[in-house]
C-alpha cells in the first residue's frame, strides 16, 4: 500500500506541475499551490503604492516572477524535515567524537556533509563512480580538513585496509545499495556485503554511524530501498556494539531515544524501542562501535 500510495503522488504531482497549479521545486508536498496572478498583481499594486525609493522602481520589462514560494508552509524552509533531522543528528553525533579523519559513503553531500566541512575534519567520500574531486578549494580547506574522493565499491572497499578507520558513515544509502538506484550493479545482497566490509576497515573502538529504514519486517521497496527489521542488521555486525539508537516520528524536529550509553552505563527506552521494531518504516539512527 506504501508503494501504491507513492506512485499515486507522483503521478498527481507530475499532473500538477504540467498545469501549473503546483510548483516543480516543492518536491515532498505537492498540494503547494503557486500564486496566483490575481495574487500577483495585488502585490504589484502594493509595492507601488508603498515604494519612495525611485531607485527601485517595478517596471514590467525587468519583472522576474517567482510563484511558487508563496504558499510553502514548510518550517523555516525545510522541504522534508526527516532528511533535515536525520543529517543534523548524525552531524552532531560525529562532531561529539571528534575524528580527525572521517569517511563516508553514499550520504547527503548538501545536508551531512556539508554539516561535516566547518569541523575541520578531513573526510573522504567513498563512491562506486569516479567522482571528479572538486573540493580542493581554499573554502573546502578553510580551517584545516578538507574533501577526497575514494572510488571504490563499498560492498567491498578493496581499496581500505582492514582495522585502519575510526570514523564511517552511511546516513540513508544503504536501504537502496545493490538496486541500481546509483549506477550499481544489481546485487541482492549488497546492503550485507557494504555492513561487513564497514566492519572489517573499522579499528577497534571505531564507529560506524548509520541512518536507515527499520520496521517490523525485512522487506524489499524495488529499486527504491529495503525495510529492515533491527535485529536483521546487528546480526551482520556482529563484531560492533549498538551505542546508540533513536528515530525520526513523522515530521517532528526532533529524534527520540531507544537505546543510549552515557558514563559507560546502556539506557534503554522500551516504549519508543517497541515503537520503532514494530512500524511499518521508520528511519532509525544508529552508532555502533567496533569491538
Amino acid at each position: 500500500m506504501w508503494f501504491i500510495h507513492k506512485q499515486m503522488r507522483r503521478i498527481a504531482r507530475k499532473l500538477g506541475v504540467k498545469v501549473g497549479a503546483i510548483s516543480p521545486y516543492d518536491f515532498y508536498d505537492w498540494r503547494t499551490p503557486w500564486a496566483s496572478r490575481s495574487e500577483i498583481q495585488k502585490d504589484r499594486e502594493q509595492y507601488n503604492a508603498l515604494n519612495k525609493d525611485n531607485r527601485f522602481v517595478l517596471h514590467s520589462e525587468h519583472e522576474h516572477i517567482v510563484r511558487h514560494l508563496k504558499h510553502i508552509s514548510q518550517e523555516h524552509g525545510i522541504n522534508y524535515i526527516p532528511t533535515y533531522v536525520r543529517d543534523l543528528w548524525a552531524a552532531k553525533q560525529v562532531w561529539r567524537h571528534r575524528p580527525s579523519k572521517h569517511y563516508d559513503c553514499g550520504s547527503s553531500f548538501a545536508g551531512f556533509i556539508t554539516l561535516l566541512i566547518p569541523m575541520g575534519l578531513e573526510i573522504v567520500l567513498i563512491d562506486i563512480r569516479n567522482l571528479t574531486n572538486r573540493f580542493n578549494t581554499s573554502l573546502f580547506n578553510m580551517g584545516g580538513g578538507g574533501i577526497s574522493c575514494l572510488q571504490s565499491d563499498i560492498t567491498q572497499l578493496s581499496k581500505v585496509d582492514s582495522n585502519s578507520i575510526e570514523s564511517f558513515s552511511v546516513i540513508g544509502a544503504l536501504d537502496a545499495f545493490g538496486l541500481g538506484i546509483y549506477g550499481d550493479p544489481i546485487c541482492p545482497d549488497a546492503w550485507k556485503l557494504a555492513l561487513q566490509s564497514i566492519q572489517r576497515v573499522l579499528k577497534p573502538r571505531g564507529r560506524l554511524y548509520l541512518a536507515v529504514s527499520i520496521g517490523k519486517q525485512d522487506i524489499l521497496h524495488f529499486n527504491a530501498c529495503r525495510v529492515f527489521q533491527l535485529n536483521t542488521l546487528l546480526e551482520v555486525l556482529d563484531c560492533c556494539e549498538l551505542q546508540e539508537l533513536h528515530f525520526i516520528k513523522n515530521n517532528e524536529l526532533d529524534t527520540y531515544m531507544c537505546i543510549t550509553t552515557h558514563d559507560g552505563k546502556t539506557i534503554r527506552h522500551e516504549e519508543n524501542l517497541s515503537y520503532l521494531t514494530n512500524s511499518h518504516w521508520t528511519c532509525g539512527l544508529m552508532v555502533l562501535q567496533k569491538i
